[in-house]
Parts: C-alpha cells; structure tokens; sequence
C-alpha cells in the first residue's frame, strides 16, 4: 500500500548582526544581533560573551565578527558585522623641562587636533597645542589630544623647578679716595659684575673696586642649573682729609719754629729728626739746614699728607774791624761789615750806637759788641776792644831865673821822646835836655811822647 510523507521546508531565519561600527583602540563597543532565538558570536577572544543577543566588543584591531542566528524550528543562519578600529594619537606634550623658579617655560602639544591641558592653575591656558607654564613647584602636566577620528589619547611632561641661588656679594665695604677693596661673591658658579668701569674684571669670583665715588655693584650669580640671581654691594668712598702743615717758613741757623698741622684728626711727622716730636697737632722744628717736612693727617681711616719747608738761613758773618790802641782822650773808628743794620754796645762812648761805622772815645779800655741783622733778619755778633793807654806824665822840673845873655839847662821827663817850643831861644828842639837863651822871659812847652806813642805836654817859664 502506497503512502505519502509531507517535508516541510522551514526558511531560515533573517539573522542580523547590526551595523558595522566604529571604535578607538581600546574602547569597546555593543554588538546586537536580531532575527533568531539564540546567537552564538566569534571570534569570541575579543568579545563580552560567545553567545546572546548582545555583547560587547573590544577588538585591538579591526575584526569581522560572525554571528549564528537558530531560530524556534532550529534553522540557523549568519550574519557579519565589522568593527573597524581607530588607533590613538600619538599624544606629546614635548620633552620633561628645568626652569628656574620665577620663569616661564612654553609646553607645546602634538600628534592630534585638538588639545586640553591639566592641571590648568599655572599654565596660560588650559586649551591649545601650545601653552606656557609657569609652576612655582615641580609639576606633571598632562595633555589630552583628540584627532580627526574623535579617539583621544594622553601624554604627560614634567616641569622641574629650581631654586635661585642665593647669591652674595660679600659685605657692604668702605675706602679712602684712590684706595680700593676687594669683592668676592659666593652662591653661585659664575658671576658677572656691573658697572665694570671702576673693576678690575667684569667677570669672576673676586674683582677688585676702586671707585672714585661710593658705588652700588650688581654681582649676577649664575648656577649648575642655570638659574640666576643678583645681589649688590657698596662701596662707600671716604674723602681724604685736606691737611695742611702751615705755610712755609725759615729761620736763621740755631733757631727753632713751631709747625702747625690742620684739617685731620691726628698727625705723625717725617723727618723726625729736628722735631720735638714725631706726632701730634704742633711740634717744634729745629733743622741745623733746609728740611721739607711731610705730615700725614688721618681721619676715620684716612690719611693725606702735606709738606711745609722750614729754610735755614745762615747767621750773617759779622765782623767788628781789628782791635785797636789809642791814647787816652784820642778817638777811634770802628766799621763793622757782614750785615745790613748794627748795633753797637756799650754806647756811653761812641758816637753812635747804631749804623756800621762809629767813633769810640773810652776813657779805658773798653770791649765794643756790634749786632748785624742781615737781609734775613739774621743776627750775629762779632767784639772788637779799644785799648785806651794812658797819656806819659811829662815834667820839665822848676822854672829858671837867667840874666840877660845868660843860659839855663831846661830838661823834661816822664816820656821817651820830647819836642820843645818855641825852639827859637833853644839849643835843640828835641831831647830830654836842652838850653834855653831867651832874652826876655819865656815860657817853653815840651811835647813828651811815651813808648806807646801817647803824648803829653809840660811847661816850664
């Protein structure tokens, strides 16, 4: 007996697996497949799950994904759906960077389109490839950089920040006008120095200044990292003290004077030899010739010096003439010579006490002093001695009484030599003994002269 067997075909279902997607490396995205009961998915190692109507996929690279789709009747069918992935910007925020605390530094982005920046509170702005930077501390900025595909990625630069150096230029310090000092800095490694104009070096630890005016110097000190701070230094300029020692001066040989010095607060003196003293405002100056003296004066440090010339002038050499005799009643010239003005002592027996040439007439022997002044106002003194002989004490004895043509011996005494007169009744006009023939009554007089040639007269009738 024939039969019949009914087959029936059931049509499969109308599997899909969605729309392909879109991802950036490393995100995931949601898979849905629809038009069945139940879904089994592969390549499974990237996904959420093999099987179910939704699952996650996280591929690394882009992947076609197969989906089986069985439907109430256990037909089965496939579907595909691609997930095509983007990879991330290459994201740089530029090389790790050292400034010094206090600068700025610029942070420039690249490998993407569009940038922001964290942590925004030191940099210029929180958007843009580039931004500047200017943390007081050591800070990690991190830069976040979206491409054209929307797919973001991250990159971090660290901004070290070092300290200044504490630079110093040594003590404030303080000079005499024309001395200088010397500077030495110190915190850093080099060092630069303004104004230069009075240094010896604009560059180097240690300079030496020599202004001529109190001067503020700028010392740069530059350290190991780069980084650069100042600091200053003066250096005050004390005037020197105006000194003086006095006009100059001169004295005549063995006299002394008195030096003054002025406009300092002590004094030392050179040479010393001749002075009273080596320091002190006065001293005494006694050179036996012409001395220059140097004084130096100091006042809060410092010193200046002047000179005063003390000239010795030599004494004028004064002469008096040459002793002398004369008879007692005689005078004598005396001319003194060597100066410009004299003087004469004792003057009871001169006719003048002063001029050079004056005439003595001592009753004894007497010893003149004669003052001369020179051009210089120089004296010296020289003597001269009158010696004063006394007159012979001439006699001619007892007067005679003759007759007329009769004749009497007439004789003197008392002296050496003798002239007689009237010698016209006389034997001789000269002698000790003569004979007088007068013819009326006459008085003769002799003239005696002694060894020292003094004269004397006697009369005899």
């Amino acid at each position: 007996m024939g039969g019949s067997v009914t087959v029936s075909i059931n049509p499969l279902p109308s599997v899909s697996a969605g729309g392909a997607a879109t991802v950036c490396a490393g995100s995931p995205t949601p898979l849905t497949a629809s038009g069945a009961v139940t879904y089994a998915w592969m390549p499974a190692a990237t996904l959420s799950a093999s099987t179910g109507s939704s699952i996650t996929a996280s591929p690394i690279s882009s992947t076609t994904y197969t989906v089986a789709g069985t439907d109430a009747n256990g037909c089965v069918n496939t579907d595909f759906v691609t997930v095509t992935v983007n990879p991330l910007p290459s994201v740089s925020g530029g090389s790790n960077v050292a400034i010094c605390i206090g600068s700025s530094t610029g942070l420039t982005a690249s490998g993407a389109v569009v940038y922001t920046w964290a942590p925004s509170a030191t940099l210029s702005a929180s958007t843009g490839a580039s931004v500047t930077a200017n943390p007081t501390s050591a800070t990690t900025y991190t830069v976040t950089g979206t491409d054209a595909n929307s797919c973001v990625n991250t990159a971090m630069v660290t901004v070290s920040v070092n300290p200044l150096p504490v630079v110093s230029g040594g003590p404030d310090a303080g000079i005499c006008t024309g001395g200088s000092t010397g500077l030495t800095a110190s915190g850093a490694s080099v060092y630069t120095w303004a104004p230069g104009v009075t240094l010896s070096a604009t560059t180097g630890t240690s300079v030496t200044a020599t202004p001529g005016s109190t001067t503020t110097y700028t010392v740069t000190g530059t350290d190991a990292n780069g980084c650069i701070n100042s600091a200053t230094v003066t250096v005050s300029v004390n005037p020197l003290p105006t000194v003086s020692g006095g006009p100059d001066v001169a004295i005549c040989a063995g006299s002394s004077t008195v030096l003054n010095a002025i406009g300092a607060a002590t004094y030392s003196w050179a040479p010393t030899a001749g002075l009273s003293a080596s320091t002190g405002t006065s001293v005494t100056a006694s050179p036996t010739v012409t001395t220059t003296y140097t004084v130096t004066g100091s006042t809060s440090g410092c010193s200046n010096t002047a000179t005063v010339t003390v000239t010795v002038n030599p004494l004028p050499s004064v002469g008096a003439g040459t002793a002398t005799t004369i008879c007692a009643g005689v005078s004598a010239g005396l001319t003194a010579s060597g100066a410009l003005t004299y003087t004469w002592v004792p003057s009871a027996s001169l006719s003048a006490s002063t001029g050079a040439s004056v005439t003595a007439t001592p009753s004894s022997t007497t010893t003149y002093t004669v003052s001369g002044t020179d051009a210089n106002g120089c004296v010296n003194t020289a003597t001269v001695m009158v010696s004063v002989n006394p007159l012979p004490a001439v006699g001619t004895g007892a007067g005679s009484v003759i007759c007329a043509t009769a004749s009497a011996t007439v004789t003197a005494s008392g002296a050496a030599t003798y002239t007689w007169a009237p010698a016209g009744t006389l034997s001789a006009s000269t002698g000790a003994n003569v004979t007088a023939s007068p013819t009326v009554t006459t008085t003769y007089t002799v003239t005696g002269t002694d060894a020292n040639g003094c004269s004397n007269t006697a009369t005899v009738v």
